[in-house]
């Protein structure tokens, strides 16, 4: 019968695992082709699946570990590139959304945090917006960093951006607002620059008008 061959005293006797043998046959052969293995007295070889390998005797299969990776009919599992990850048992690996951040440790995609950015989800680290340029994340899960123009400044405290008040300016790109020079106004918030008083006439104290 298939899966078993003749011995010496005409008896049928298995294949071994990590071998096989058709009807009729008189030996058994190898499983050695790429991703071959069988158990025993197997009529034929099987081949691997993706996320799996065969074993060194190849009398089975076993998975590939995280963050590897192997395509069906394969001999072994292969590391993810950087910035890719994988769970047990994969035929390939992924990357996070744009936003997230892959976490070893719960084996999972998560957003970054407020005041951080991942502009391509690839690695385990989210990347700080920076303030002191006028950059901030205003929401959990940000691609990209927002730019705090004239007439606002960027808040590291709220991670937003936040109007100038009346009597202070800015041109955009800063974490704070500057205060108008002596002889200067500015009666709105979210001034962009300050403005001279008419002649005769000089600003309040709090250089508002």
């Amino acid at each position: 019968p298939p899966g078993k061959i003749p011995n010496e005293n005409h008896a049928c006797v298995a294949c071994v695992a990590g071998k096989s043998a058709s009807f009729g046959s008189t030996s058994c052969s190898n499983c050695n082709k790429t991703g071959e293995y069988s158990s025993e007295g197997a009529a034929f070889c099987k081949v691997s699946l993706g996320g799996s390998v065969p074993s060194s005797n190849r009398d089975g299969t076993f998975e590939c570990p995280a963050n590897e990776f192997s395509e069906a009919e394969s001999d072994a599992c292969l590391p993810c590139e950087d910035g890719f990850h994988s769970k047990k048992g994969s035929s390939s690996c992924s990357s996070c959304l744009p936003g997230e951040r892959y976490d070893f440790t719960t084996e999972a995609c998560v957003q970054c945090d407020l005041g951080k950015f991942s502009a391509t989800g690839k690695g385990t680290l989210c990347f700080e917006c920076d303030a002191s340029q006028g950059f901030v994340a205003s929401s959990a899960g940000s691609p990209s960093c927002q730019y705090c123009g004239a007439g606002s400044y960027a808040s590291a405290s709220s991670n937003s951006c936040k109007e100038c008040p009346a009597s202070k300016f800015s041109v955009g790109g800063t974490s704070f607002c500057s205060s108008c020079v002596l002889g200067q106004f500015s009666s709105d918030p979210g001034s962009t620059s300050c403005d001279l008083c008419e002649a005769g006439f000089t600003p309040l104290t709090n250089q508002t008008g």
